[in-house]
C-alpha cells in the first residue's frame, strides 16, 4: 500500500487494484511417468 501512495502522489492514478496473491509462480509439478521396461 505504501508504494500505491507514493505513486498516487506522483500523479499515476489506479481504477481497480486486484489481489493477485496466492498464485503458483509455475503451477503444480505433473505426476512421474511410470517406467515400464520393455519386452523383447
Amino acid at each position: 500500500s505504501a508504494s500505491l501512495k507514493g505513486m498516487n502522489q506522483k500523479g499515476i492514478s489506479f481504477l481497480k487494484i486486484r489481489n493477485m496473491g496466492k498464485l503458483p509462480h509455475n503451477g503444480c509439478r505433473p505426476p512421474c511417468r511410470r517406467r515400464v521396461k520393455k519386452c523383447k
